[in-house]
């Protein structure tokens, strides 16, 4: 195990299994039988994965324009589909997964004056299933290299009116406390993402990666709080 994953640690064995998603019914008896089961189960669970990410050659981000079409809300199980979405937001109806997720639509509402002075023209957009808009870890020599996501939320917007397209571009992801550990290199890569290519895409595309959107001690992390000031941040 220690020599085909590269752990050094139950740990790390650990933090290895957490990507995965297994289920067990509350009233799940174990056994030797069926712990083995599962132990092979897991096993070649994570040699698929292991072998799916060796198949992937990630590469390096571009600015790319993208057409948004006409898209039905998609409701997940035990979603809030909100029928009056912010005038901000892209569609008139999205879903919001969690209290978290609410919160930082209050949140963004709370600062849509800040934004409209720092932005002629802005829009965010609720990332449902878009594949345009999947992050791709390119960072190899990572144990999470190739492992994709879709941030929860896009920031679009425009620092000069005479500016035709939407080149300010903002990724936030939401975050319980509890998985900020487990989801980290995520957090990691849109640090890196924001470093790089915060000047430009070729002048094209300024691209800021924010800290997890996440509650602490009551509130909302000091580091994403500082973090969007500098963005809202009147040039």
């Amino acid at each position: 195990m220690s020599r085909i994953f590269d752990i050094k640690s139950k740990a790390e064995l650990f933090e290895l299994i957490s990507n995965l998603n297994l289920q067990f019914n509350k009233k799940q008896e174990f056994n030797r039988e069926n712990q083995l089961k599962i132990a092979k189960f897991i096993i070649l669970k994570l040699k698929e994965n292991l072998q799916n990410k060796s198949e992937f050659e990630v590469s390096e981000f571009k600015s790319k324009e993208i057409e948004m079409p006409e898209r039905v809300v998609l409701r997940q199980r035990n979603a809030e589909v909100q029928s009056e979405a912010p005038q901000w937001l892209y569609y008139d109806k999205i879903t919001l997964d969690s209290e978290l997720e609410k919160e930082f639509v209050k949140f963004i509402e709370a600062h849509k004056d800040e934004l409209d002075k720092a932005f002629a023209k802005w829009v965010v957009f609720r990332n449902e299933g878009f594949n345009e808009f999947k992050i791709y870890d390119n960072r190899k020599g990572e144990g999470s290299y190739a492992s994709g996501f879709e941030p929860d939320f896009i920031f679009f917007g425009a620092r000069n009116a005479n500016d035709k397209a939407l080149k300010v571009q903002g990724i936030f992801e939401v975050k319980g406390e509890i998985f900020t550990q487990k989801d980290k290199w995520k957090e990691d890569l849109l640090e890196i993402i924001s470093g790089i290519y915060n000047k430009g895409l070729g002048d094209e595309m300024q691209v800021r990666g924010f800290p997890f959107f996440t509650r602490q001690n009551g509130g909302v992390e000091r580091e994403f709080l500082d973090e969007f000031e500098l963005f809202i941040k009147v040039e």
